[in-house]
């Protein structure tokens, strides 16, 4: 695409997209932060508004919306029977939400920590571990401990 600005740049890509490739279930967009505050802020908005996808993920994988389990997952609404392509209706929904169009989950762009379902992250079965114990027995004791643990870890290379 050769657009002349940014906003058209958006504008374009958002149309490339909702006409050209197939599917309705989950597109991803990656937004500097110097595009987050003020008018910019306003034009990702009005991109997200109109791109045709049930689930949209701000600087994140949309697959992470599947894995939250409480935020209604699915293809846009509204498609007909002979153009499906991703699906028809909503999973997960934990809270019963009525005439949902669209999940938008928004994060930075760059994390202070790996997340710890990374699979570069050394320690995700400790962590894993010490989220059942809380679940199991919560205390505050527990919890600062995982939270504590979870921001220190970073990813390291196996290899």
């Amino acid at each position: 695409m050769s657009s002349t600005s940014p906003t058209r740049f958006l504008h374009d890509a958002v149309e490339f997209v909702n006409e050209r490739l197939w599917g309705t279930l989950s597109a991803a967009l990656t937004v500097p932060p110097g595009c987050r505050r003020g008018r910019k802020r306003r034009w990702v908005g009005e991109a997200v508004a109109r791109l045709r996808y049930g689930m949209v993920g701000i600087n994140h994988w949309p697959g992470t919306l599947y894995g939250l389990a409480s935020p209604p997952w699915g293809a846009e609404p509204g498609r007909p029977l002979n153009d499906v392509q991703s699906g028809r209706g909503w999973v997960h929904n934990a809270y019963l939400l009525n005439g949902v169009e669209k999940t938008v989950l928004e994060g930075p762009l760059t994390l202070l920590t790996t997340p710890i379902w990374f699979p570069t992250r050394w320690d995700a079965a400790p962590l894993a571990w010490e989220t059942l114990h809380l679940c199991y027995r919560p205390t505050l004791r527990r919890l600062t401990r995982l939270l504590i643990n979870a921001l220190k870890g970073e990813a390291r290379c196996g290899i």
